[in-house]
């Protein structure tokens, strides 16, 4: 409001001054002079002016999930960089070196379920041969138990027979349990399955965390076109804890401006209002902007009931950072 009526004073001061002027000159020019008063008086009248702040609607908090030290940083705070930019180099030697031993730990349990399943093959093949050697007992006992009845053989030789069938069926029944326990469905398999698959999860998942935007082999780089780097929280040779920020980056493509408007203009202001924005640390440049959000609460601001309105610029040329300081104009 403050800001409102100073603007309102100095068109009052311009319009009279030049009333004052065109009172002692030429009568030709007073027509002129008078129109060039209103149409400055006018555009005032439709513009809303207010203060604001230039921020950003993206920023990354930049972390790595695996244990790594820092070699070197590249950066600090306040630096602006560019994709693809070096901003910090790791030492990942370490962890490269667990991947390596949770590949190898996958390699061992896969040659072990090949042992179970060779297992299963060879018991199947000696089940074959001991259920044949057992038909050809079993067919010989018949045969001698005909020549025992015609007292060709004694009771002692038949049951040399009787015990080799016995023998025979034992060792059938020892080999289809332990072919039951190597099948596809065997829970020695099966375990020996889920290890597999566990181990291969977490390979994946070791392997997803180097896979980030903003990692390359063993370097941390800027992911944005163009971006502002602060809050460094490391310095070279620091062990880096997993989950906890190295940095923080600013994407300055999507830099707003954020006004403050007086809470009597509020019910002027309209989403899609072209708005002009003009930053004190350079007068002589001019941003177009679009009004795209109205705060759903008002704020207090030194004193005076406000409202934020957030603002983009269609022709952000980098000179505005986040926290600069600029006028604005918002169209009625």
């Amino acid at each position: 409001m403050k800001k409102h009526n100073k603007f309102l004073g100095i068109i009052i001061l311009l319009f009279f001054s030049i009333f004052l002027v065109t009172g002692c000159g030429q009568s030709d020019n007073e027509n002129e002079q008078e129109q060039e008063t209103e149409v400055i008086f006018e555009e005032y009248q439709n513009k809303i002016f207010a203060f604001g702040v230039v921020r950003a609607n993206d920023t990354y908090n930049v972390t790595i999930d695996f244990a790594a030290n820092l070699d070197s940083i590249m950066v600090k705070d306040g630096d602006i960089v560019e994709k693809g930019e070096v901003i910090a180099v790791l030492d990942v030697d370490d962890y490269n070196l667990e991947i390596s031993k949770k590949q190898r730990e996958i390699n061992m349990a896969r040659i072990e379920l090949e042992r179970l399943d060779n297992n299963k093959s060879q018991t199947s093949n000696d089940l074959k041969y001991a259920q044949s050697q057992y038909d050809r007992a079993l067919a010989d006992l018949n045969q001698n138990e005909i020549l025992y009845n015609e007292g060709v053989i004694t009771k002692s030789e038949l049951d040399n027979y009787y015990k080799e069938v016995e023998e025979n069926e034992k060792a059938v029944r020892n080999l289809e349990l332990s072919l039951g326990s190597t099948n596809t469905n065997s829970p020695e398999i099966n375990l020996q399955k889920q290890k597999i698959a566990l181990l291969e999860s977490d390979l994946v998942n070791m392997r997803n965390k180097l896979k980030k935007d903003y990692i390359n082999n063993n370097e941390i780089v800027a992911h944005v076109d163009k971006g502002v780097v602060y809050e460094v929280g490391y310095f070279p040779g620091d062990s880096i804890e997993p989950g906890k920020k190295l940095f923080s980056i600013i994407d300055l493509d999507t830099i707003i401006v954020e006004a403050d408007v007086s809470e009597e203009f509020i019910m002027e202001i309209k989403l899609g209002a072209k708005a002009t924005i003009t930053p004190l640390a350079d007068r002589s440049k001019s941003y177009e902007g679009t009004v795209i959000n109205v705060a759903g609460r008002a704020i207090e601001r030194k004193g005076e009931t406000v409202i934020p309105v957030h603002i983009t610029m269609e022709n952000n040329d980098y000179f505005l950072l986040p926290g600069f300081n600029v006028d604005v104009e918002i169209e009625k």
